[in-house]
C-alpha cells in the first residue's frame, strides 16, 4: 500500500507550546549562526512544525484515519514526529521521494487530502531540505536539495536476497503430478496461498501455518498410499522378490533425489533408510517404504525451493547446478525439474549460462509453458474470478456456458500471442480472437467453421469490426471488472491503473462510502460515476481511474457491445494521465488500447508482472529489487520487446543466478560429491534416549540466520505415553508443525503433540519440525 499523507483540512495552527529540553537548547544558540546551516532539528521547528501540527496530526496519529499509513505522528512531540518523517523521507518513487509527492500533489496516485504544501512555496523549499537531509543525501548547510531526483545506483545494488520458497499450491499439485504421474487435486484443497503484490508466490507470504501442516501430513500420506499401491511398478526400482533393505535404498538414490531436485547426502541416507528399517522389519517392504515416502514428502526439502546457494569469489552466493535447475523449472513450467534437467544439473552444464539459455528457448515449446501463462494472466489480470463473479438483472443469457467459452477464449489468445511471441502492441490492437460459434454469435461476430479446433473454437477475424478486437475488448476481462448488474467504469479503470500501467493507488479513507452510485434512468453510467471528478476526497484518485473505463462504456457488465447506455448516448471519450506523455486523450476502447500500446509504462509494467511472478518479490520500495526490474526491463528491450522477453530476460539477469547474505550465513544444504555408504551421521543436535522416549532430532537445513529440524519422537515402552519433548531451541521459532509449543527455561522449548499424533501407543512413532531464526 503507497503511503498516503491525509490532510483532515483543520486550520493551519501555531507550533506546539510543548517545548522539550531539546527546543530550550536551540533557543539558547548564538544569534549568529548562519540560517543554512540549522540543524534538522531546528529546520522543522522553525520551519514545518506549524504545518505538521496543524495539517498532519490530526489524521496521522494512532487510531487517527491515517492511522495505517506509513507516517504515524504523535502530537506535541518534536522528537518523535521528527523521527517518524525522518523515516518516511527515505522512501522513494520513480517521480521522487514520497514525503515530497504527497503534500505537494505530485503524486501519481494522487492526495486525498488535495495540495498541502504548493510545490514553488517556501514551506515546499523547507521540506525538500528535510528531506535531503534527513536521508543523509545533503548536509546541515546545504542550501537546497531537489526531492524528484532519485539517484540510486543500481550498479551497486546486490542481487536478490538468499530464499527458501515453499511450492505454491498449483506447483505442489504440478510436482505430484510429474514425480509420480498421477492426477493431483491435493494443494488446490489446501488452505489458500497468500496474494501479495497480485500473486500467490510470493516468497515470503507463503508461511506454513498448523492446519497447512496438517494437510501436508494428510497429503503425503495419501499420495503416498496411492503411489505405491497403484505406480509401484514405476517407482519401486527391483522386482517383488528383490525387495529388502538394497532396493530401499536404491529407491532413497533414485526417487528421494527426484522428490528433493537433489541427491540425498550421506546423513539423509542414513536417516531415512533407518527410519525405513524401522517399520521393514515389523510391518514389511510396501509398509515401510510407504511411510519413508510420506516422510519425504513432508520434509522441507521437498516443501521448499531452495535458493541460498553457496559462497562465491565476489563475496554474494552463487547458486548451485541443482538450484539453478529448480529456478527454471519451476519458473517456466511451475513444476520440479524434469529428468533431463537434472541431468544438466549433475553434470554441471547449467553454470554455462548459454547452455542454461538453450534450455529456456527448448522449455518455451513444451506445453507445461502454456500452463504458466495461463496462470500468470489469471493473476495479472484476476481472471481467475471469471467463474464466480456473480450476475444478476438483464444478464440471464450469461450461462455457465457461456462463461467458459470466455475463459477458453482469453486463454487462447494469449498463449497464441505469447507462444508466437508478438508484442504488447500485437496484444493490445489484435484484430482476431478464438471464438464458439455460441460465443461469436453472443458478441454478434461472423464465425468460421472451416478452422474448428478440438474445444469447438475457431479463430475469428475481426478486422472488418469497428466493435472488438485486443486484450481490452475481451469478455472475459470486461465481465470481471464490472458490477453485477451494470458495467463499471471504476473497477476497469482500476485494472488499467494499476495492473497494466503498475501505478498502485491508495485504499479509500475508513470513513468514506464507496458504494457505487445509485442506479438513476435520467442519468447515464458517466453521468452517474462523474460525481467523484466533484468530491474532494474522491477527485485525486478518481481522476486517474474513471476516465481509463470510461473508455470502455460501450461494453455492458458482461461484454456485450451497446450503442445506448439505457436511452443515453454513451461518451467514451477520456484522457491517460499520469504517464510521461501528458493527459494523451482517447475515443473508445480501440483508441485507448492503441495509446496505451505507446506508453513505455505499460511495457515495464508488463515486465514488472512477469519479475514479480517469476521472483516471488515485487516490493519497488526495496532499491534492490526496483534496481532488479530496471535491469530486466532492459534484458527485454534488448530481446526485442516480444511478450516472451520479460521471461527470458530474467534468466539473463544476474540476479536468476546470485543472491547476497551476511558474512555469518552458511551455504546451501551439502550435497556429497560421491555417496559410497551409509553411516549415521554425527550430531551434536538435542536429542536422545531416555527410558520411555527415544528423540532423534534432524538438521534438514541451515541457512546461517536460521534452520530447520525435523524431530522423531519414538515410545520405547509397551503402554501408551501422552508424549513431551522439552529441546534447547536457539532463536525464534516461526514456524512449527505437527506439534504445540511452549517457553521453558532458558532456550528451552517443551514441545507435545496436537490431537492426532499426542499419544503414542506402544512402539509408535511419530513426526514434528520446526524453522527459527537466530536472534
Amino acid at each position: 500500500m503507497l503511503f498516503l499523507l491525509l490532510s483532515c483540512k483543520s486550520d493551519l495552527k501555531e507550533p506546539s507550546s510543548n517545548v522539550t529540553d531539546q527546543e530550550e537548547q536551540i533557543e539558547d544558540q548564538p544569534a549568529d549562526v548562519p540560517e543554512d546551516c540549522l540543524t534538522l532539528e531546528e529546520l522543522y521547528v522553525s520551519q514545518l512544525e506549524g504545518i505538521v501540527e496543524g495539517a498532519c496530526v490530526g489524521c496521522h496519529v494512532s487510531g487517527g484515519l491515517a492511522s495505517e499509513t506509513r507516517l504515524v505522528l504523535s502530537p506535541g512531540s518534536t522528537s518523535q514526529n521528527i523521527q517518524a518523517l525522518s523515516e518516511v523521507a527515505t522512501i522513494t518513487e520513480n517521480e521522487g521521494f514520497l514525503l515530497w509527492l504527497k503534500p505537494t500533489g505530485q503524486h501519481v496516485a494522487g492526495h486525498v487530502g488535495g495540495e498541502l504544501i504548493p510545490k514553488d512555496s517556501a514551506e515546499a523549499e523547507a521540506l525538500a531540505l528535510f528531506i535531503g537531509r534527513a536521508n543523509g543525501t545533503v548536509d546541515e548547510c546545504a542550501e537546497a536539495f531537489d526531492p524528484t531526483q532519485v539517484q540510486i545506483d543500481c550498479e551497486l545494488e546486490p542481487p536478490g536476497r538468499r530464499l527458501l520458497r515453499r511450492l505454491s499450491h498449483v506447483e505442489y499439485d504440478n510436482t505430484i503430478r510429474d514425480l509420480f504421474g498421477i492426477e493431483s487435486n491435493w494443494g488446490a484443497s489446501f488452505a489458500p496461498d497468500n496474494v501479495v503484490h497480485g500473486y500467490n508466490n510470493n516468497a515470503t507470504g507463503l508461511q506454513v501455518s498448523s492446519l497447512l501442516a496438517d494437510q501436508y501430513m494428510n497429503a503425503a500420506e495419501e499420495v503416498a498410499n496411492q503411489v505405491i499401491h497403484a505406480q509401484a511398478e514405476l517407482i519401486i526400482p527391483c522386482g517383488i522378490l528383490e525387495r529388502s533393505v538394497n532396493c530401499a535404498e536404491d529407491f532413497l538414490l533414485q526417487q528421494g533425489g527426484r522428490i528433493f531436485r537433489r541427491p540425498l547426502n550421506s546423513a539423509e541416507m542414513a536417516f531415512y533408510l533407518g527410519f525405513f528399517e524401522d517399520i521393514y522389519y515389523e510391518d514389511g517392504f510396501n509398509e515401510a517404504l510407504e511411510w519413508t515416502l510420506a516422510a519425504l514428502l513432508q520434509s522441507p526439502h521437498f516443501l521448499y525451493r531452495s535458493e541460498l546457494g553457496q559462497a562465491g569469489a565476489s563475496g554474494s552466493f552463487e547458486l548451485t547446478s541443482w538450484e539453478l535447475a529448480t529456478e527454471l523449472s519451476y519458473l517456466i513450467w511451475q513444476t520440479t525439474p524434469d529428468d533431463a534437467l537434472l541431468e544438466l544439473a549433475a553434470n554441471g552444464s547449467l553454470l554455462d549460462r548459454e547452455v542454461l539459455h538453450q534450455q529456456v528457448e527448448q522449455m518455451l515449446l513444451d506445453p507445461r509453458a502454456t500452463q504458466t501463462i495461463s496462470n500468470l494472466s489469471e493473476q495479472w489480470l484476476s481472471l481467475n474470478l471469471l467463474p464466480i463473479v456473480p450476475r444478476e438483472g438483464d444478464y440471464d443469457v450469461f450461462t455457465d456456458e457461456l462463461r467458459t467459452d470466455m475463459g477458453l477464449e482469453i486463454d487462447k489468445f494469449i498463449q497464441g500471442a505469447f507462444l508466437e511471441n508478438l508484442t504488447l502492441s500485437d496484444l493490445f490492437l489484435a484484430e482476431y480472437s478464438y471464438m464458439t460459434q455460441d460465443l461469436a454469435h453472443f458478441y454478434g461476430v461472423s464465425f468460421n467453421t472451416d478452422s474448428i479446433d478440438s474445444d469447438g473454437f475457431a479463430r475469428v477475424d475481426l478486422s472488418s469490426d469497428h466493435r472488438y478486437g485486443g486484450l481490452l475488448t475481451q469478455g472475459a476481462l470486461l465481465t470481471v471488472h464490472a458490477l453485477p448488474s451494470s458495467s463499471s467504469p471504476i473497477h476497469r479503470g482500476l485494472l488499467i491503473r494499476e495492473r497494466l500501467l503498475c501505478q498502485e493507488l491508495p485504499l479509500p479513507p475508513a470513513n468514506l462510502d464507496t458504494s457505487p452510485p445509485a442506479m438513476d434512468p435520467n442519468l447515464s453510467t458517466r453521468e452517474r460515476y462523474e460525481a467523484h471528478s466533484v468530491d474532494p476526497a474522491c477527485a485525486g484518485c478518481h481522476n486517474l481511474i474513471d476516465p481509463l473505463g470510461f473508455g470502455l462504456e460501450h461494453y455492458d457488465g458482461i461484454g456485450r457491445w451497446r450503442d445506448l447506455d439505457g436511452v443515453h448516448q454513451i461518451d467514451a471519450s477520456g484522457v491517460i494521465a499520469g504517464v510521461a506523455q501528458e493527459n494523451v486523450s482517447f475515443d473508445g476502447a480501440q483508441e485507448l488500447s492503441a495509446r496505451l500500446s505507446e506508453q513505455e509504462e505499460v511495457a515495464q509494467c508488463y515486465v514488472q508482472q512477469w519479475f514479480t511472478f517469476g521472483f516471488g518479490e515485487g516490493d519497488l520500495h526495496d532499491s534492490s529489487i526496483s534496481c532488479g526490474v530496471e535491469d530486466a526491463f532492459g534484458q527485454y528491450e534488448e530481446l526485442g520487446g516480444g511478450l516472451q522477453s520479460p521471461l527470458l530476460g530474467l534468466t539473463q539477469t544476474d540476479r536468476f543466478y546470485e543472491r547476497v547474505g551476511g558474512a555469518t550465513e552458511g551455504e546451501t544444504f551439502a550435497v556429497d560429491s560421491d555417496y559410497t555408504e551409509i553411516d549415521p551421521p554425527d550430531t551434536d543436535l538435542p536429542g536422545g534416549t531416555s527410558s520411555e522416549l527415544d528423540v532423534y532430532v534432524l538438521q534438514d537445513s541451515n541457512w546461517g540466520t536460521g534452520y530447520c529440524n525435523t524431530v522423531t519422537v519414538t515410545n520405547l515402552t509397551e503402554n501408551d505415553i501422552v508424549w513431551e519433548v522439552t529441546l534447547e531451541v536457539p532463536g525464534v521459532i516461526f514456524s512449527l508443525w505437527s506439534a504445540e509449543s511452549s517457553s521453558g527455561q532458558g532456550l528451552d522449548m517443551v514441545f507435545t503433540g496436537v490431537s492426532w499424533n499426542e499419544t503414542l501407543g506402544p512402539g509408535g512413532m511419530t513426526s514434528f519440525g520446526f524453522c527459527a531464526e537466530y536472534q
